[in-house]
């Protein structure tokens, strides 16, 4: 019951998160969660196939998927979200650098306890650097198609714009 109370208060503190973080520009925060849903999605799923990670309780899904839905769909994308939204784009390097290793380590200490003190989460051929390094590789794809995928966008309006007038 610990397990499951824990699922569904970091489900729904995440969904708040989500509209938060999504409130002034919905649009942009949609998109980084589509695409963060579908690589977790793809990652996910390799490595709960290949029985690198087990996940004992769950609420969605239970038998028909082998990775978290919470976790994968619901919480580390709007973390993400969440990420982008604050993320330094005009600051410096070290900046960037101490702001992906907050928020990398802040998700991974969250794992660390899961893996701990609850049933949640089995680390089978895995360990945390593996997390923490694929949760940092999830911040850069996510920002960087978040920035390629804006600038197409601008610059397709912009040129929309330009051939009505």
């Amino acid at each position: 019951m610990k397990e499951k109370s824990i699922l569904i208060l970091s489900v729904l503190i995440s969904i708040l998160l989500f509209f938060i973080a999504a409130k002034r520009n919905l649009r942009r925060s949609v998109v980084v969660l589509l695409f963060v849903q579908t690589y977790t999605w793809i990652s996910g799923l390799l490595v709960a196939e290949f029985n690198l990670i087990k996940y004992p309780v769950k609420i969605l899904f239970k038998k028909s998927y082998k990775g978290s839905f919470e976790y994968e769909h619901i919480v580390f994308p709007a973390y993400c979200v969440l990420f982008c939204k604050f993320y330094p784009h005009k600051m410096g390097k070290l900046t960037k650098t101490v702001y992906y290793s907050g928020f990398t380590s802040f998700i991974t200490f969250l794992e660390i306890f899961a893996v701990r003190k609850t049933n949640t989460i089995k680390l089978i051929h895995w360990n945390l650097w593996m997390s923490a390094l694929t949760i940092a590789a999830t911040f850069f794809f996510t920002v960087s198609f978040e920035k390629w995928f804006f600038k197409l966008y601008s610059s397709e309006k912009s040129s929309n714009v330009s051939l009505k007038l």
